[in-house]
């Protein structure tokens, strides 16, 4: 899950993410079940620096995802990248 606005997405992202920015899931954090995302299944959540993906990751757990299938990435997504290509 890329957790960046929909700009930082659509200038880049990592190939199969979903882009739920972190702003949609402070308004309302049952978007991400609106947005197809499955409990219980190895979670992947990034953004620029981690901080946006760290939120996210703690109101998944609130929501009763699996917190040991939640990962969040700390470092830019510039070198998080090449990882995945």
């Amino acid at each position: 899950i890329d957790v960046r606005s929909e700009d930082e997405y659509n200038n880049g992202h990592l190939e199969d993410t979903l882009n739920v920015p972190h702003t949609d899931v402070i308004e309302n954090p049952n978007i991400l079940y609106k947005k197809g995302v499955v409990k219980n299944k190895m979670i992947l959540v990034y953004c620029e620096t981690g901080r946006r993906a760290s939120y996210v990751v703690n109101e998944m757990i609130k929501l009763g995802f699996d917190k040991n299938s939640l990962h969040y990435y700390t470092d830019t997504y510039d070198k998080l990248r090449p990882a995945f290509v």
